[in-house]
């Protein structure tokens, strides 16, 4: 432990001492100390002192429940530094002064033992990743707070709610659930929230790391409002389905990495970018339905999904590279016919579409023979108007080594009726 003095200069006083040395009147070298700050060490804290008001910079005391005095040597503290907590292992509470007005980036961080933190009203800022990997249960915002950092709660397993005053002008909660004020954008999904869940219909961007942790959350459903997810918004591991909005036209980078649950994925039509790592490590993930807006694939974008049998492409061939379904050793991709710039193969992996053959009438009943690769599902679907179509299911066929024949009882019902194949 530090050794503990009323008062210890920095550096900066040795020089503005030598620089006043010269000066025969001490007026001005008064001047220059009182416009420095002062670093100094007491009751189990190293802080400095500037303008009046003491900023913590270390907590140097045997930890259990810290309280972070009003005052030091009668001067208000006023902010918790950068890192001033960061890795303490033995600090399990910490009361915060009414006087602070900011807590610093990684002040707490790596704090394993803080299960409660009580941030009052007066503090308007919390720096990026303060309370990361904390063992928090509940936290409470105050009505003050105005600026909070990226990834303040990340990776705080214990953490069941985050909690907004209700005069806070900035932020809100919902169900234990982090919002801005107007709750558009969804900050942050608290990690040990278990279960589904349901975004607001509000809510048009999801913020990175919103869901970081969160392994007991099992569905997620995203409205069709949401127009931008961030990066690893979605790092959950116990994540075993997601609805994606038909508003969304990018899915970013590492946005479902690690799901290692997720079984199937539909991408929606609007969509016209997966960025890299978008789905790395989904290991459980069988089948993915990608829409025709999509043009490119990120690096690794499918990579290390080692389930993955069928990529079903309703558009044309995306620009990517080798590593987007790396390792992906069982996939076979499928398009649909009239797709362009598709060959024999997606760099190694082997590319099919199903074909409809011998069309007619038989016991007075439209039909056809579809034909394709071995276990290929696929579902044929019909509409009326081909001009503004609306495609309604009739049956699910899994192919096999030979043609299977699809008829259709109801197509005397109607002056015409128009088919068509298309991935489950």
């Amino acid at each position: 432990m530090k050794s503990r003095t009323s008062l210890t200069m920095t550096a900066d006083f040795t020089i503005a001492a030598r620089l006043s040395s010269a000066i025969s009147s001490g007026a001005l070298l008064t001047v220059l100390l009182l416009a420095l700050p002062l670093a100094a060490q007491a009751q189990d804290f190293s802080y400095t002192i500037y303008n009046g008001t003491v900023t913590i910079t270390e907590y140097i005391g045997p930890g259990g429940a810290v309280t972070i005095p009003d005052t030091i040597t009668n001067f208000p503290v006023v902010s918790i530094a950068a890192g001033a907590f960061m890795g303490n292992p033995n600090v399990t509470s910490v009361t915060i002064s009414t006087n602070v007005l900011s807590i610093g980036d990684d002040a707490f961080d790596q704090c394993y033992s803080l299960t409660n933190a009580t941030i009052p009203a007066g503090v308007v800022s919390i720096g990026d990743f303060a309370f990361t990997e904390t063992a928090l249960t509940t936290v409470t915002i105050p009505s003050t707070l105005t600026s909070l950092g990226n990834g303040v709660f990340n990776e705080c397993y214990s953490l069941g709610a985050i909690n907004v005053a209700g005069a806070n002008s900035v932020y809100s909660s919902a169900g234990g659930v982090l919002f801005n004020h107007a709750k558009t954008t969804l900050i942050q999904c608290p990690p040990a929230f278990a279960g589904s869940y349901s975004i607001p219909s509000t809510v048009t961007t999801i913020a990175s790391d919103a869901f970081d942790a969160c392994s007991g959350v099992t569905n997620v459903t995203i409205p069709p409002g949401v127009t931008s997810i961030g990066d690893f918004a979605f790092n959950a591991t116990g994540l075993m389905s997601v609805t994606v909005p038909s508003g969304l036209t990018s899915i970013g980078s590492h946005v479902f990495a690690f799901c290692s649950s997720l079984a199937n994925i539909t991408i929606p039509n609007a969509v016209t970018s997966i960025g890299p790592d978008a789905f790395l490590y989904c290991t459980s993930l069988t089948n993915a339905t990608i829409g025709s807006g999509v043009t490119s694939l990120g690096s690794d974008s499918f990579a290390n999904c080692s389930s993955l049998l069928s990529a079903y492409f309703n558009g044309k061939a995306p620009s990517g590279d080798s590593t987007v379904f790396a390792g992906d050793n069982n996939l076979v991709i499928y398009f649909p016919a009239h797709a362009t710039g598709w060959g024999q193969y997606f760099y190694t992996f082997p590319t099919w579409y199903p074909i409809i053959q011998s069309i007619g009438i038989q016991t007075n009943q439209f039909g056809f023979n579809i034909t394709g690769n071995n276990n290929l599902v696929v579902v044929v679907e019909a509409c009326t108007n081909l001009a503004n179509p609306a495609w309604t299911p009739l049956q699910t066929i899994s192919l096999s080594a030979g043609p299977v024949y699809f008829s259709d009882p109801l197509s005397r019902n109607y002056s015409k009726r128009f088919y068509r194949l298309s991935a489950p």
